[in-house]
């Protein structure tokens, strides 16, 4: 699996002006442009409204009048960024009175010819801030709100055409350009779209043309243009990470895992796959509205959790996957008790992930992101070879089984070394009777287990543990009449339902060989057992048991997603994805310590990214001389086939003893 990609990779503080960040507090001035053939300002507002909307510091609620407490620009982002921005005083300039409107020269053109009167009346606005004593007031330097009494103007921001002014200064004469940012609104401009436009200032993109338009979900979602009121959302959690102000928790979408989605800084979690890296993403929120959220996120529709999927690069896009069906642009909110569809990507590709949710104690909500299983099986089996009465060779090699959803029993087998799917299908050596059923009833089964010479055992969910033996060749036959042993479905044990895994140690060469099983007990212990029986019913599990059944063999198995046995050799997948060998030719001597019998190479690491793998199973094969086959199934259905000729070396990489074409796709829709 690929290193954690760092929070810079993902767009962290990506979003500047000229590189400089939006930290600290920036000056804004607001100016209010009047003209004679509009009504005048004071016939909508009163003089004070401008500058509490600009800085003030109300209570909620805020109102547009009755009574005037109108939100405030400053508090607005404050609490968007979590106390790292504000906005900073300039000044409140006018109304300046500029007559009639008529021939409008465009909106740069015009907002230079108010900034310039501005410049004129209060020089000052500006002078102070010129940071960097450039000469120059530039975008990271000033930001201007411009509201002109135009009946039916719309909001916008634009750049003003530079232009430059002389003032006096403690050492003369001086000059200085002014080229900055304009967020423009009207008379009836509501604070969120006076927010919005504002925010663009500091370098947002709109998001309301996306999909559905994350309406109320984001400041850059769509709003009323002429609404006069004081409706508040915030900013979305990817403008929040682009801008600096907020750190998500990196998780990574494979194999899955939880975690707890809080408000705050720090409280959300972005999900990433190593397919992709920092290149595409989700990010998971928690927003919670007028349901006891922050005072300026009041208009957020719901209380739950929004699901962000983010593109950087060419055709960058962010867009909320609604509830419950993942609308592209989607308002309904996530909420506790919901399970996501599969995740896609941005092409329409399968993520092979979905979310689910659940109540937190702490007020926070657990989300929950699993692999989508994809595999048309409920469980594969390899048959375990088995015995032949002199050295002719292996029997029954690539013979496997399938537990289908619906509960039949598939047979299959394949002796290929691992051509591509897309080859020629003469090289694929599949059996022509692979995929035939040959029995029904097996969806109830814990566990199933190819024992070698066509012996299966199963775990009923009661602890029975149930014998079964196939000679046949795959022929067709659902009902499961053709092939079977008549003590096929006897019970020879009982008490094995709470085992984590079970696997086997198949019969496998001469024909003294013998059966050997291993259970994981739930504490972590390895237990041995040996059976010789032809499943002779028996549920005490006296019959055919060696004397030594049931002893402990080892210790700290429980950390595993998936143990298969190949002749006396175990592979086994780790919860971190590493793929483990082991070797036991003991005799199920009492160690729970795990010493005796064990290959000193046992619990070495032979490969790693094995984590997606739904299904891992396999066997011995002396074809092209003697080593083990290993088939996987990856998060999407494939089929891999892989070859170990090794002896446990130790190589976390995978690059000792495999065979050149292992990881080879040999079957799609497993």
């Amino acid at each position: 699996m690929a290193d954690t990609p760092s929070l810079e990779s993902f767009g962290l503080g990506a979003i500047t002006q000229l590189g400089h960040a939006a930290r600290g507090g920036r000056p804004l001035l607001v100016v209010l442009g009047e003209y004679s053939n509009f009504p005048a300002f004071d016939t909508i507002h009163p003089p004070e409204y401008y500058e509490r909307l600009s800085f003030g510091d109300p209570l909620p609620p805020f109102t547009t009048d009755n009574p005037v407490n109108p939100a405030s620009l400053r508090e607005y982002f404050r609490e968007n960024s979590y106390g790292r921005f504000w906005f900073d005083r300039a000044a409140v300039v006018g109304p300046i009175l500029l007559g009639e409107y008529a021939n409008d020269p465009g909106p740069e053109a015009r907002s230079a010819g108010i900034l310039k009167r501005v410049a004129e009346v209060a020089p000052e606005s500006f002078t102070a801030c010129d940071q960097d004593r450039d000469g120059t007031i530039a975008f990271h330097e000033l930001c201007v709100v411009l509201v002109e009494n135009i009946t039916g103007a719309l909001p916008a921001n634009r750049d003003n055409t530079p232009f430059t002014f002389t003032y006096q200064s403690p050492q003369g004469p001086a000059e200085l350009t002014v080229r900055v940012h304009v967020a423009g609104a009207g008379p009836l401009t509501p604070f969120f779209q006076i927010a919005h436009e504002l925010s663009h200032s500091l370098g947002t993109i709109d998001l309301y043309n996306t999909g559905q338009g994350n309406n109320l979900l984001t400041l850059m979602g769509a709003y009323p243009f002429f609404a006069n009121d004081q409706g508040t959302v915030h900013l979305d959690i990817w403008h929040k990470l682009a801008l600096g102000w907020a750190e998500p928790q990196r998780c990574p979408l494979a194999p899955g895992g939880t975690a707890v989605v809080r408000e705050g800084a720090n409280g959300a979690v972005l999900l990433w796959h190593d397919t992709r890296l920092a290149d595409e993403y989700f990010l998971v929120e928690q927003r919670r509205g007028a349901a006891g959220g922050p005072p300026y996120d009041a208009a957020f529709p719901d209380d739950g959790v929004l699901i962000w999927r983010v593109r950087q690069g060419l055709g960058a896009s962010v867009a909320h996957l609604g509830a419950p069906d993942l609308a592209l642009g989607g308002s309904q909110v996530w909420q506790a008790g919901q399970t996501t569809p599969e995740l896609t990507w941005s092409n329409g590709g399968p993520s092979g992930f979905s979310i689910s949710l659940a109540d937190d104690a702490d007020g926070g909500l657990r989300i929950t992101w699993n692999a989508i299983e994809k595999t048309r099986h409920l469980k594969l089996l390899y048959g375990g070879n088995g015995t032949t009465p002199v050295d002719s060779g292996l029997p029954l090699i690539g013979v496997f089984y399938g537990v289908t959803r619906d509960g039949n029993l598939e047979w299959n087998r394949y002796n290929g070394h691992g051509k591509p799917l897309d080859g020629a299908p003469s090289t694929q050596a599949w059996d022509v009777h692979t995929g035939n059923l040959i029995g029904r009833g097996w969806t109830h089964m814990r566990q199933v287990i190819g024992c070698g010479d066509g012996v299966i055992i199963a775990i009923h969910p009661n602890g029975d543990l149930h014998w079964y033996s196939y000679s046949g060749n795959g022929e067709s036959d659902v009902t499961g009449a053709l092939g079977w042993d008549p003590n096929s479905g006897n019970v020879i044990g009982n008490g094995w339902q709470n085992f984590r895994h079970v696997f086997v140690a198949p019969r496998a060469g001469r024909t003294m060989s013998r059966l050997q099983i291993f259970a994981v007990a739930q504490d972590g212990d390895l237990l041995w057992y040996s059976y010789s029986g032809n499943g002779e019913h028996d549920p005490s599990g006296s019959l055919g048991w060696h004397p030594h059944s049931g002893h402990r063999v080892g210790n700290g198995w429980q950390g595993f997603r998936h143990i298969h046995g190949s002749g006396n050799v175990f592979f086994a997948v780790h919860e971190s994805g590493n793929l483990l060998w082991y070797s036991y030719s003991g005799q199920g001597e009492e160690d729970p310590s795990g010493v005796l019998g064990w290959h000193p190479n046992s619990g070495n690491p032979v490969g790693r990214g094995w984590q997606g793998m739904q299904h891992v199973f396999g066997g011995v094969t002396d074809v092209g001389g003697f080593g083990h086959v290993i088939f996987g199934v990856d998060a999407i259905g494939n089929l891999r086939w892989y070859r170990y000729s090794g002896h446990g070396e130790s190589d976390v990489t995978g690059g000792q003893g495999w065979h050149p074409s292992s990881g080879t796709i040999i079957g799609a829709n497993w």
